[in-house]
């Protein structure tokens, strides 16, 4: 009986896997730069919709000078007031984040946020499932795109067009 061909096949082995853990490293070092460079909000919740992981554009995003600095960032998301532009309040099972935890992607859904110091945020947020190579739903990834200020030039431009409109009828009457 020969070891040496046993012994070849184990090496053989580690080196495979070897080549395979430094190409899974290869590509986390990919993603985590990826994740970091994306200028819009990224959050990743795992199935339970605990936040797994967010890039800096995400913190900088839900964070508040005036927030508890013992509160994270998950749950400063959980405290803000979502609405629609038409001010109804959208409750959890609603938000873009269980709607992808339950299989449905959304794109561009328009949202204000109530920030604890008062202030209201504009957002634009896409959600999709993450699902595992069976289908089975293990997270979602959520983007938020900060609009306020597209929204308050917005405002402008109808109060504008407003007083243009009221100073051309009064002249005219």
């Amino acid at each position: 009986f020969c070891i040496a061909p046993i012994f070849r096949a184990f090496r053989k082995a580690e080196e495979d896997r070897e080549a395979l853990l430094g190409e899974v490293e290869h590509r986390a070092g990919e993603l985590e730069a990826t994740i970091h460079s994306i200028a819009d909000a990224l959050v990743i919740y795992g199935p339970d919709g605990e936040v797994l992981r967010l890039n800096p554009a995400a913190e900088n995003l839900f964070s508040d000078d005036s927030d508890d600095p013992d509160h994270s960032v998950a749950e400063r998301l959980e405290e803000f007031q979502m609405r629609t532009p038409e001010g109804r309040t959208i409750h959890t099972k609603e938000s873009p984040v269980q709607r992808a935890l339950r299989g449905e992607a959304t794109y561009g859904t328009v949202l204000s946020m109530q920030r604890t110091a008062g202030k209201t945020i504009w957002i634009s947020t896409s959600a999709a499932p993450i699902r595992n190579s069976g289908g089975d739903i293990t997270g979602a990834v959520v983007t938020f795109t900060d609009i306020t200020p597209l929204r308050e030039l917005q405002a402008e431009l109808e109060i504008t067009l407003h007083t243009i409109s009221h100073d051309l009828r009064s002249p005219l009457t």
